[in-house]
């Protein structure tokens, strides 16, 4: 015979439900400073290198106008 299980099974408090993280703390810094580099470098930049083009070129014309 098959055994029914009911719709609401008691909860219980156990270490893995009360922290439900699991990684070490290294592995968790690593993945963060990873994801940070990445922003970094993808995104701000390019971002950085655009407006100091912008700027140079900005200089660069109003040098050359006079």
């Amino acid at each position: 015979m098959s055994k029914v299980l009911p719709l609401n099974p008691p909860a219980r408090r156990d270490a893995s439900m009360l922290n439900p993280v699991t990684e070490p703390r290294l592995v968790r810094w690593l993945l963060t400073s990873v994801a940070l580099t990445f922003l970094a470098l993808f995104l701000v930049v390019p971002l950085v290198a655009r407006c100091s083009c912008r700027r140079s070129r900005r200089a660069s014309t109003i040098t050359s106008s006079h």
